[in-house]
């Protein structure tokens, strides 16, 4: 449950992850879910939630 950003992570690393989501499961998650739940956890919880849609 690390924090991407604390990681080293930055704005073309969230577009690099939500680019890969979308070409791999086809969702397109907005760039404020990495803000609102920078973990791993977090992000595949707002992925699981989009594909319910």
């Amino acid at each position: 449950d690390e924090d991407l950003f604390d990681l080293g992570g930055h704005s073309l690393t969230i577009t690099a992850i939500a680019a890969r989501i979308h070409r791999t499961l086809g969702v397109d998650l907005p760039f404020d879910v990495f803000f609102d739940a920078p973990t791993v956890r977090g992000i595949a919880a707002a992925v699981t939630a989009l594909r319910k849609e």
